[in-house]
């Protein structure tokens, strides 16, 4: 028996191998057809020119502004609106590509004394319908560095038209109108500002005289209340004060030596030895008062016997102002003890009579100073209260001082 062999044709392995006659078959086919290729592009071509040559020319004018925000101060000096950051460009873009400006730019006197090769309508509203097809603002960009870019306060304007010299005027007039719009708004702004600034500083200047005239009248009130400066009464009550202090301590001490001789009896032994806890010497201790009357006695005493031995008689003037004295002062001494004229006042008594006199003379010092400390108290209380309305008054003056230069300057 014998094996047929059946031929199939062979199919490429990969598409590697088709490609080549593929490619072949396509060239060999669009070079059959050459004449056709190079028929349609001669047509389009000459479409294309035929289309170019009918269609009218155009042109284009072009301008650059750079638009800034005005900054206003306000009466504090602060910049009006803060420090808030927005986008004040975009805004002004769509002002200059608004009805408003472009129906104003129809009738700019640019417009008006050129006569344009394409006039534009009468009608505002036709007319900036008309401009706004053939205006274009873009804004330009700056390069920060890096790569990067920021948007910029230029503005990039442009007109297209059919007549350049049209599209010269119309660019021009736009600008113009825009730039006496937005004039005329700031015009305005600062007019207002301008007159709120004056009746600003009319208020401030009457709020500053009503302040003076309270001033001075406030200042009239506190003088019939003390001439003085408040630093000379605050610094007698501060004397006194510390004066009372010490006095009140002195009559404490005082009033306790009394109070230990008192305890004493009569034994002489007793009374020495109280003297000598008090360390004081023949009846006296070192700081003892002249205003004593026993030491006043002793001292006029001396004094006689010396005008005496200088031939002076018992009648002369001068002895008897000095037996005057000596007798007042011998009253004063009886008035406070009673026994000294019937000689029972011995050593410890005579001290006694010293330290009553001293409590005497203290307490009536301590009333005499309390008296002048709560009348100077009282006096600082009320001419303080007229003190601090005085420097409150120069304060709202130095701000109204103040305010009315800035608004001033503004």
């Amino acid at each position: 028996m014998s094996l047929a062999t059946l031929d199939l044709p062979r199919v490429p392995a990969t598409l590697s191998e088709a490609l080549p006659q593929y490619s072949s078959s396509i060239f060999l086919s669009a070079l059959r057809r050459w004449p056709l290729l190079m028929l349609g592009l001669i047509v389009g071509l000459a479409a294309g020119f035929l289309i170019f040559s009918v269609q009218p020319p155009k042109y284009q004018s072009s301008a650059q502004i750079a638009i800034y925000k005005k900054q206003i101060r306000d009466s504090n000096g602060e910049m009006r609106g803060g420090t808030v950051i927005e986008d004040y460009i975009s805004a002004q873009i769509e002002t200059m590509r608004s009805q408003k400006i472009l129906g104003a730019t129809s009738k700019n006197k640019i417009l008006i004394n050129n006569v344009l090769q394409n006039p534009l309508p009468d009608d505002r509203i036709e007319a900036s319908e008309l401009l706004k097809k053939g205006f274009t603002v873009t804004r330009s960009r700056e390069n920060t560095g890096g790569g990067g870019f920021a948007l910029s306060p230029v503005v990039n304007l442009a007109y297209t038209g059919r007549d350049p010299q049209d599209t010269q005027y119309v660019l021009q007039a736009i600008v113009d109108t825009y730039i006496a719009e937005l004039s005329a708004a700031y015009s305005a702004e600062t007019l207002e500002r301008l007159n709120t600034n004056r009746l600003l500083t009319e208020r401030n200047n009457t709020n500053k005289t009503e302040s003076m005239n309270r001033s001075l009248k406030l200042q009239s009130e506190r003088a019939e209340i003390t001439p003085e400066p408040e630093e000379t009464i605050v610094g007698r009550i501060s004397s006194n004060r510390f004066q009372i202090g010490k006095l009140a301590l002195q009559i404490e001490d005082l009033k306790g030596k009394l109070a230990s001789i008192a305890k004493v009896g009569k034994n002489r032994s007793d009374r020495l030895a109280q003297m000598y806890l008090f360390n004081l010497q023949n009846g006296f201790s070192r700081g003892v008062t002249t205003n004593d009357p026993d030491v006043q006695i002793r001292l006029l005493q001396a004094k006689r016997k010396q005008q005496l031995e200088l031939g002076l008689g018992k009648d002369h003037e001068k002895v008897k102002s000095i037996d005057g004295e000596i007798g007042f002062w011998e009253t004063v001494l009886a008035d406070q003890n009673p026994d000294a004229s019937k000689g029972q006042v011995d050593e410890l008594g005579r001290v006694e009579l010293h330290f009553k006199f001293e409590l005497d003379t203290a307490e009536r010092q301590k009333k005499l100073i309390e008296a002048e400390f709560t009348t100077d108290v009282e006096t600082h209380r009320r001419s303080n209260a007229k003190t601090n309305a005085i420097n409150q008054e120069k304060e709202r003056i130095a701000n109204f001082e103040k305010a009315i230069a800035q608004l001033e300057r503004e």
